[in-house]
């Protein structure tokens, strides 16, 4: 997605167990497109909506989250984003 927030707002990343929807309304020019093929990978932020579309084949997508990877000591913003409601959270109980 060009715009992730757009389609996958901060209240809606932070719902615990939940299935992210492919929203209706998404057009061509919102989107990031990828054709990929066999063994191709795409590194994926963390949170950020995506969702895989076959043709005549078998695809899916599996999520593999390695938390705590660091850029110049910063967290990416989703994650960091995560971090900072999850410390929210215990401070409420």
């Amino acid at each position: 997605m060009k715009d992730p927030d757009k389609w996958a707002p901060f209240e809606e990343r932070m719902l615990p167990g939940g299935e992210m929807v492919k929203p209706s309304g998404i057009k061509e020019e919102d989107t990031l497109p990828y054709e990929m093929g066999p063994g191709d990978v795409l590194w994926n932020t963390l949170l950020t909506p995506h969702w895989v579309e076959a043709t005549d084949h078998v695809a899916y997508s599996i999520n593999l989250s390695h938390g705590g990877l660091r850029l110049n000591g910063e967290l990416c913003r989703n994650e960091q984003e995560l971090v900072d409601h999850n410390a929210a959270q215990k401070e409420k109980k």
